[in-house]
């Protein structure tokens, strides 16, 4: 981890172009406010194509609400990126696409920390109809494929990483962050490639990055009601099929995906009992994404 400095500490360290935009110097842009969970912030660069992409990458948490805090991407002339947050040095990266790639990551960490008061899961979710539908896993289940199929296919996104469920009425709530594909999941969504503008270029990285409202039909969800949890399970060469899951495989399934339960204490405990009663629970191991697919939609049409 990067020690954390003063902007001010460094700012001899670095190149600050000549520049003034709406009486703000240095920055050529600046995102609208953006929210995502609890926490409120924006994003200014010096690089103006660097702004307008994460901009576009970052536009479903578009919000009217003023932000809080300040991500700020200063480009130098050796092609290196420096990273702020508020006026805290990140770190400096290699490369536009790599500071892409890290803002994405740390946005992650700080939506954690802005909001302690929600219980928080590795998770992904999606949206039918008044259904929320949970998909706990780690890194490595294919639960951001199969997000990205069933966005695809119309189920409205709330998140492929992080999800948060409320003290009350185990309502989701939606973190619109944008998917992240890995290449293992390029043949198999092949049609979600994002299609960049040539100055945009530089800053594709190894992931596809796709904003939600580039996905399909469904697009972005809204806040809705737990009623499924499904934990998708990749095994390649294997069959796909679904397992109903007991109550306390579930319960233990989401406490060891879960992200900050232990600071809940044991409300934490008993919102995440209530969340697995009022839910159906099941397990997914998936070889083929088309029949993963059908399955899903097989349990939301009982």
């Amino acid at each position: 981890m990067s020690s954390v400095v003063s902007l001010f500490e460094v700012s001899e360290d670095i190149e600050w172009p000549d520049v003034s935009v709406g009486g703000a110097p240095y920055w050529t842009h600046r995102t609208p406010p953006l929210q995502g969970l609890s926490l409120h912030f924006a994003v200014q660069c010096t690089d103006r194509e660097l702004g307008l992409y994460l901009q576009s990458l970052l536009s479903p948490l578009r919000v009217d609400s003023p932000e809080v805090h300040v991500y700020s991407l200063v480009s130098q002339s050796d092609g290196a990126v420096n990273m702020f947050f508020n006026d805290a040095w990140i770190d400096r990266l290699p490369d536009p696409s790599t500071a892409v790639d890290r803002l994405l990551q740390d946005l992650n960490q700080k939506v954690v920390e802005e909001s302690p008061e929600l219980l928080l899961f590795h998770a992904g979710g999606l949206q039918s109809g008044d259904v929320g539908i949970l998909l706990p896993a780690p890194s490595g289940s294919g639960k951001s494929t199969l997000v990205a199929a069933l966005v695809r296919d119309g189920l409205g996104y709330l998140s492929d990483e992080l999800m948060a469920v409320t003290s009350s009425g185990a309502q989701l709530l939606p973190y619109q962050k944008p998917l992240a594909l890995k290449s293992g999941s390029f043949e198999l969504l092949c049609e979600l490639k994002p299609v960049l503008a040539p100055a945009w270029a530089e800053f594709a990285g190894e992931q596809w990055h796709v904003p939600a409202t580039q996905v399909g039909t469904g697009s972005v969800g809204q806040a809705c009601t737990a009623g499924l949890v499904i934990l998708p399970h990749y095994i390649r060469g294997g069959s796909t099929s679904l397992r109903r899951l007991h109550r306390a495989e579930t319960f233990l399934s989401l406490a060891v995906n879960s992200v900050n339960i232990d600071a809940h204490g044991g409300q934490g405990a008993q919102l995440l009992g209530d969340l697995v009663e009022q839910c159906e629970c099941y397990e997914l191991e998936m070889s083929d994404l088309n029949e993963a697919c059908r399955l899903v939609f097989s349990l939301l049409a009982n």
